[in-house]
């Protein structure tokens, strides 16, 4: 075709540039605009990357490659096709658009459409995906509407709609950074809006009308705050940390069967996962929590509510301390200490001054029971089962019917009545009393009578 400057080629046609080499069957070269089209067996070389396409175009001016239907480009450190890719051949970038599927260190990603740029030396090629995007490794899922990677430091930028996600969790937020080392997945930051969700499977107990069955049901453990850092080993998530006013909801399970669940939030919450599942959680500043239990299948009746410094529960043990102006409110029963555990399987709480691991940092504030229509009481040391509702006090002291009560041990064998060992009695409010009965044993019934044998007066303290 004279006036376009068109040749028909066919027949084994190579044409090559510099050390780009294109391939075909048939095609057109019109020479004026420097563009050569190729059908039928097309393929193109340059060095280590191979491309071809069901039509390729070669613009020679602008050094660029268009390869039509069935795009497929590659080299030995990654692999792409696309509906058609666009190579620019003297910057080793290119767009790939329609239907994008890209594979690299492991990963598989497919989106609407790629702009990437490779970079030979280091062996990666660094892109911004947009449109539907999903990257797949062995471990984790993520999704957005765009990513973005950078070859050159392993980092993933996931925007619009982001979600990671595996088998059991689910990460969420208004942007997601991965952080690779070598290939693997090292860490994640989420810097607003972040929201991690743990799903885990248990049995629950349903009457019908004639039995009681356990039923499979699967519950939700949910994290959220303003930001959120998490670590990886090995692939696996290991540790998260989540800070600006973190709330946590786990579910409670004993051999499988559901017992209720926790609701606790504070300033910042740290998490740690040992072979997939919840170790411990520590919960920093302001930290507040209810304990809901599922009456079907628990011996406590009532919610325990409870607040602190700071909380940390270990799942393995069982168990939940509580550190610096710790309070615990169950049914009408309010206890008050420096430091206090909570021993989920026997139902115990234990009230100390302080924990014996911080001794210095932590300020003494002994222990204080209250409960409704009594007096409080306080000791140095307390335990208080929350299933049976009863007692006991170390180096205690209390009031009751206009008196002044203390003893070595004190504890309550009902809501009326108290037992005290080594007891002290007065109704003198001094600190140094005027007089005082001593007795060994001591028995207190509420708004009735008090029993003691022996019992001894002492007059200004002899």
């Amino acid at each position: 075709v004279k006036e376009k400057n068109v040749k028909e080629i066919s027949g084994d046609v190579i044409f090559t540039k510099g050390d780009l080499t294109l391939k075909c069957q048939k095609g057109q070269h019109i020479e004026n605009l420097g563009i050569v089209i190729l059908y039928d067996e097309v393929s193109s070389t340059k060095e280590e990357l191979s491309f071809v396409a069901d039509t390729l175009k070669f613009y020679s001016v602008e050094n660029q490659l268009l390869g039509i239907g069935n795009s497929h480009a590659w080299t030995p450190e990654y692999d792409l096709k696309a509906d058609s890719i666009i190579i620019f051949t003297k910057q080793d970038s290119g767009i790939a658009s329609g239907n994008v599927t890209l594979i690299q260190n492991g990963q598989v990603l497919t989106a609407e459409k790629i702009v990437y740029k490779s970079y030979p030396d280091l062996g990666e090629i660094s892109y911004t995906a947009f449109g539907n995007v999903v990257i797949k490794d062995s471990v984790l899922t993520a999704t957005s509407g765009i990513a973005r990677y950078s070859g050159i430091d392993q980092n993933t930028y996931l925007n619009k709609n982001p979600k990671i996600f595996d088998e059991d969790r689910v990460l969420i937020g208004d942007e997601i950074k991965l952080e690779y080392h070598e290939n693997i997945l090292r860490s994640i930051y989420i810097p607003s809006n972040a929201i991690a969700t743990i799903q885990k499977e248990g049995f629950v107990k349903i009457e019908s009308d004639s039995s009681k069955q356990m039923e499979k049901i699967f519950f939700n453990d949910e994290m959220e705050g303003k930001e959120l850092f998490g670590s990886f080993s090995e692939g696996a998530l290991d540790s998260l940390a989540i800070y600006g006013m973190s709330k946590t909801l786990y579910n409670v399970f004993e051999d499988s069967s559901y017992k209720g669940n926790n609701i606790v939030s504070g300033d910042t919450t740290f998490i740690d996962f040992s072979n997939n599942k919840l170790n411990s959680i520590v919960v920093v500043g302001g930290a507040e929590g209810i304990y809901l239990p599922d009456p079907s299948t628990n011996n406590i009746s009532f919610p325990v509510k409870y607040s602190a410094d700071k909380m940390k529960y270990l799942f393995k043990n069982k168990k939940t301390d509580l550190y610096g102006n710790s309070i615990i409110n169950h049914d009408n029963t309010s206890l008050e200490s420096g430091y206090i555990n909570i021993n989920w399987e026997n139902d115990i709480l234990s009230a100390y001054p302080n924990s014996n691991s911080d001794l210095k940092k932590e300020l003494l504030l002994f222990p204080i029971i209250k409960e409704k229509n009594k007096d409080p009481m306080t000791g140095s040391q307390m335990t208080y089962n929350l299933k049976t509702k009863k007692g006991r006090i170390k180096k205690g002291s209390t009031r009751a019917d206009d008196g002044y009560y203390t003893g070595k041990k004190i504890q309550n064998e009902s809501s009326k009545i108290i037992f005290i060992e080594n007891s002290t009695y007065t109704t003198c409010d001094l600190d140094t009393a005027h007089f005082h009965f001593e007795s060994k044993n001591m028995k207190i019934v509420q708004n009735d009578i008090v029993v003691a044998r022996p019992i001894i007066l002492h007059i200004s303290q002899i």
